[in-house]
């Protein structure tokens, strides 16, 4: 339901902050996650990961870096899953609405400040 897309997107979106709260900081995860990452590759273990990289293009937009399920080994990615899109998802993945992310974060910082609430 579009409830609990709503709720998941949200609680995602906050991770990082539920991290802070309960251990006071966020790197204990980013840590946890590039140490798997490390295994993986130092055991050739072609492991299905979420990172990220440049991807060739994504909705109409080229060259983009996402976190996508990638199978990783030895050797880098050796193979990048799509996930799929439901078209009531798409305003919030569509081209431009990712290029006009890219020019707001690429703007002169006006008043030494620059919101970044509207992705949150």
């Amino acid at each position: 339901t579009e409830a609990e897309r709503s709720r998941i997107d949200t609680s995602v979106r906050r991770a990082a902050y539920a991290i802070i709260q309960g251990k006071g900081a966020s790197w204990f995860g980013i840590g946890a996650g590039l140490a798997r990452m490390a295994q993986v590759i130092q055991g050739d273990e072609r492991a299905l990961i979420t990172c990220s990289m440049l991807t060739p293009e994504c909705q109409g937009v080229r060259d983009v870096a996402l976190s996508l399920p990638r199978v990783l080994g030895m050797g880098g990615v050796a193979a990048t899953f799509d996930v799929p899109v439901e078209p009531e998802e798409l305003p919030s993945v569509c081209p431009q609405r990712l290029e006009d992310r890219v020019a707001e974060e690429h703007r002169p910082v006006q008043d030494g400040k620059r919101s970044l609430s509207r992705f949150y």
